[in-house]
C-alpha cells in the first residue's frame, strides 16, 4: 500500500503528506527518523476487502525501530482479534 503526495490536499489541510510504502519497513523507519516523528497514530484498518494482509504490523515494526519515534497508537477499529 503506497500513497502519493498531494500538494493541493496539503495546502487545503495545512499539513504535509509524506508518501510511504508500508511494506518497506526500512523506508518507513527512514521517513520517521528524517521527519523526527515522535508519535505515530495508525488509522489502518486491520481487515481488507481484497484479502491483502494489513500493513499495520510493518508500521509498528518501523515505529519500534525508529530512534525518533517514542509512541505508537495502533488501530483497533472494533474488529475482533484472534489470539494466535
Amino acid at each position: 500500500m503506497k500513497y502519493q503526495a498531494n500538494a493541493k490536499l496539503e495546502e487545503d489541510i495545512g499539513a504535509p503528506i509524506i508518501a510511504v510504502d508500508y511494506a518497506d519497513v526500512d523506508a518507513v523507519v527512514k521517513v520517521l527518523e528524517d521527519n523526527k516523528i515522535d508519535t505515530v497514530i495508525s488509522a489502518i484498518a486491520m481487515h481488507s476487502i481484497d484479502g491483502t494482509p494489513p500493513r499495520e504490523i510493518e508500521l509498528i515494526r518501523a515505529a519500534d525501530r525508529s530512534k525518533a519515534t517514542k509512541r505508537m497508537v495502533s488501530s483497533e477499529w472494533g474488529v475482533p482479534n484472534k489470539i494466535e
